[in-house]
């Protein structure tokens, strides 16, 4: 889980660094990683019962895929109609730079792309922060029913975008990586609201995923780590002390990612980092589909 986390850091922490150079990169991770603790203790480990549901959490889920949805859009909107001036415009100057495309593109005859698909498709249910918001905070089956077509279309709405925002960066020969041409867009148009709505939707994003995955990964290791090696002590309140271990749980994994994002993470692109989390939590895969054909299972 920590490359997924520190993923988020990194995605933060460079676009904060592409808009503003007077803070370190360092300092940045630092200070983000500082406020997430705060958000997730507040978000989830706030009320002694452990069993209560984080309505409020799951509001802030939604509330942030809905900003980062508009986010995208907004950006792949631009990126056609203002930049290309429209479709017909775009798709002449494909035609005409398709020898410099050709360049990015792997053809998914080659290379592991059936590896890459089982790992994507994958994802979506045994990610910690997916299983988390699945399961764990689903309130009724309905929620599932309605999410077994809302969630591809959501990655499908997102995923439209992404081509024209790339060739937008191509066409402007933006100065930034790849994966942060929304930000560097803004930047080379000289728009600050572009580059603020980019930097908004990823932040709101990475927020998400940091907090929800931290909230998940603190119950796992309290329920399977703490609690088989330490027992409370009976004659004291029990639940208090729970609370204030998930507490203390959740600062360790953020300070654990921040020591991965500095100490290991250095030099990593944000493609390389999501197939290592990606990689590491398919190993999850076996358990969920047991759990769905084999009744008995625990």
């Amino acid at each position: 889980v920590l490359p997924l986390i520190t993923l988020q850091i990194t995605a933060v922490t460079d676009t904060f660094h592409l808009l503003n150079k007077e803070y370190g990169r360092i300092d940045i991770a630092l200070g983000y990683c500082g406020v997430m603790t705060l958000f997730a203790i507040l978000f989830g480990a706030r009320h002694v019962s452990p069993r209560e549901k984080h309505e409020s959490l799951v509001f802030a889920i939604a509330f942030e895929s809905v900003i980062k949805l508009v986010a995208i859009c907004t950006l792949g909107l631009v990126a056609v109609y203002g930049i290309f001036d429209g479709p017909d415009a775009m798709d002449t100057w494909l035609h005409a730079n398709r020898f410099k495309l050709s360049s990015m593109e792997n053809p998914i005859q080659e290379g592991p792309w059936r590896t890459l698909l089982l790992l994507f498709f994958a994802a979506a249910i045994v990610m910690p922060h997916m299983f988390h918001m699945s399961f764990t905070e689903n309130s009724s089956s309905r929620a599932l029913g309605i999410a077994s077509w809302g969630l591809p279309l959501f990655l499908l709405i997102m995923a439209v975008m992404v081509p024209p925002i790339l060739w937008a960066g191509v066409y402007l020969d933006v100065d930034t990586p790849p994966e942060y041409y929304a930000i560097g867009i803004g930047l080379k148009l000289e728009s600050p609201w572009l580059a603020a709505m980019a930097f908004t939707g990823g932040l709101a994003a990475a927020s998400g995923i940091v907090i929800v995955t931290t909230l998940a990964m603190a119950a796992m290791c309290l329920n399977h780590i703490v609690l088989p090696v330490f027992q409370p002590n009976p004659k004291k309140d029990m639940y208090a002390w729970l609370l204030w271990v998930r507490r203390w749980l959740i600062a360790a994994i953020f300070v654990a990612s921040y020591g991965f994002y500095r100490y290991f993470a250095q030099g990593r692109d944000l493609s390389e980092l999501g197939i290592v989390a990606f990689v590491a939590t398919i190993q999850f895969l076996p358990g969920v589909l047991g759990v769905l054909y084999w009744p008995n299972a625990n």
